[in-house]
């Protein structure tokens, strides 16, 4: 193979680092396993969560693949980033439920899991081509099942911070079969309060009435 040709395929992949083959794959399980394998060393491990509602974020850009015939990132494209950045989220809130789950009872009577149960995404500007933009998600509140967790694609910092996409989604906890309340999950994790608990139903009610409005982009993040 040519020079020239290594060159292109490098830049090839430098451009369009997430669509790369088995990309997504990798990415999902670098989260899964810096914040749950014992032998991450600590130094690499993200801190623990400090409450149920702070935010991750997520740094990424628009590659030229992601694009569509319109010119800017696909609306497709746009699940794929909330797939990791929620995951991201979600491991690092539920780290010690998922590790105690797995000591308590075990691969063999079901595994632990978080699953998406419903997405709904209002688009609220484009991303252009290379652009670099952020993905901020944060668990806004919850019931006795359900988690609602409240994503939103920036561009640009500060002042002139907008608002590119919002997106709202509904997970589950499970453990084999078995639904786990939320509450339940958090208290195993040291993060679940009467206080909290109060603020997070409240904000779940919230959340589902500003949906019905399409005005989610209003909650903070």
């Amino acid at each position: 193979m040519s020079k020239s040709a290594i060159a292109l395929i490098l830049a090839f992949a430098v451009a369009n680092p997430k669509s790369l083959p088995f990309s997504w794959t990798v990415r999902f399980y670098y989260h899964l396993i810096r914040h749950t394998m014992p032998f991450v060393p600590a130094f690499l491990r993200p801190a623990p969560a400090p409450t149920p509602f702070t935010t991750r974020t997520m740094a990424t850009f628009c590659e030229p693949l992601e694009c569509d015939f319109n010119g800017h990132k696909s609306n497709s494209t746009y699940f794929t980033d909330l797939d990791i950045a929620r995951s991201d989220l979600m491991i690092w809130v539920f780290q010690k439920f998922l590790i105690k789950s797995l000591k308590t009872k075990g691969w063999s009577r079901g595994m632990p899991y978080i699953p998406v149960a419903s997405v709904q995404t209002a688009f609220k500007r484009q991303i252009d081509p290379l652009q670099s933009y952020r993905v901020k998600s944060r668990i806004i509140g919850w019931d006795d099942k359900w988690i609602l967790v409240l994503s939103k694609f920036v561009v640009g910092k500060g002042e002139t911070e907008k608002v590119a996409a919002v997106s709202l989604t509904k997970y589950v906890i499970k453990v084999g079969r078995k639904t786990v309340k939320p509450q339940d999950a958090l208290d195993d994790c040291g993060l679940w309060t009467e206080q909290v608990d109060k603020q997070a139903r409240s904000d779940f009610a919230l959340a589902e009435r500003l949906l019905e409005m399409d005005k989610l982009d209003e909650m903070d993040v």
